[in-house]
């Protein structure tokens, strides 16, 4: 006789999981904001998660590479502003992720998000 189970979820959709690794990403992210400012190369930089706009930096939080987004699919962006703001602002978000304040955001991006397909 063939039973039946409900299929666990999938690696990395536990919310402490996708937090953590929101927060490693945040963390490279840190580590070149202060480098441009420095004027300092940074080899680990990921461009996707700033995005300039006119004279703005925006910041941009990905999860699993794909942005943040609303109920209407419109990506969620926090504002920076000038350069020099990036690190005291990437910090604050680090922060409210830790405290849990994203949790919802995330959590919605999560469910309405489908399992990327895996290549052969």
């Amino acid at each position: 006789m063939v039973s039946f189970t409900t299929l666990p979820k999938a690696p990395g959709t536990d919310l402490r999981a996708v937090r953590r690794k929101i927060i490693e990403n945040l963390e490279d992210q840190l580590l070149s904001a202060q480098a441009m400012i420095e004027g300092k190369p940074y080899t680990e930089v990921k461009r996707k998660w700033l995005d300039r706009r006119g004279k703005k930096l925006y910041l941009i939080i990905r999860i699993s590479n794909r942005p943040l987004t609303d109920q209407d699919g419109e990506i969620l962006a926090i504002e920076i502003g000038d350069d020099t703001r990036a690190p005291e602002v990437i910090t604050e978000v680090i922060e409210a992720i830790k405290a849990g304040e994203l949790d919802q955001q995330i959590d919605a991006h999560i469910a309405a998000t489908p399992p990327r397909k895996r290549r052969k």
